[in-house]
C-alpha cells in the first residue's frame, strides 16, 4: 500500500465518510475483519484521523512560527549580549564572585607552549635583524633625470 500525502488522505477519508452516510445509513452494525462497527462509529474514526491531521498541520505551522520568533529574538539579542558580557568583564574582571553571579568566568591568560614561545622569539630576532640591516644600508640614490626643452 502506498503512502498518501495528508491532503490526499484527508480527502479520501472525507469521501469514505460520505459513502458510509449514503450506503450504510439504515444499517445498525457493519461486520468485517477487525470487528463490528456502527456506521456512526466508523464515521467518527475517520473524522478523528481528519481532525488529527489538521491539528498536526496547525501545530506544524505554529512550530515554524515559534522557530522564526526564536531566531529573531536571538538575532536581536546576540550583539547586545556580547557587548554586555564585554562590559561586565571590563568592570568586574578582577572579581570572580561577581562574574559568577552573571554566569561568566574571568578571562584566562593564554598559555603558550615552549615551542610557540621559541618560534615567537626566533621571529622577533629575525624581524629586528632585518630592520637593523635596512636602517644601516644607505638609501639608494634616485636616478637623475634630465629634462630637455626646445628653445
Amino acid at each position: 500500500m502506498t503512502k498518501n500525502s495528508k491532503a490526499v488522505q484527508q480527502s479520501s477519508d472525507q469521501t469514505v465518510i460520505s459513502g458510509i452516510k449514503i450506503h450504510f445509513a439504515n444499517v445498525a452494525l457493519i461486520t468485517f475483519a477487525t470487528g463490528s462497527y456502527a456506521p456512526l462509529a466508523l464515521e467518527q474514526l475517520y473524522q478523528a484521523r481528519i481532525d488529527a491531521a489538521a491539528n498536526t498541520a496547525q501545530k506544524e505551522g505554529d512550530y515554524h512560527a515559534a522557530v522564526k520568533a526564536e531566531q529573531a529574538a536571538e538575532a536581536a539579542l546576540a550583539p547586545v549580549a556580547l557587548a554586555f558580557k564585554v562590559y561586565v568583564l571590563s568592570v568586574y574582571g578582577k572579581q570572580p564572585d561577581v562574574l559568577d553571579d552573571f554566569g561568566y568566568a574571568p578571562r584566562k591568560k593564554p598559555v603558550m607552549s615552549a615551542e610557540t614561545k621559541a618560534a615567537a622569539a626566533q621571529k622577533r630576532a629575525a624581524t629586528r635583524a632585518k630592520k637593523k640591516a635596512a636602517a644601516a644600508a644607505p638609501a639608494a640614490a634616485a636616478p637623475a633625470t634630465t629634462v630637455t626643452t626646445k628653445a
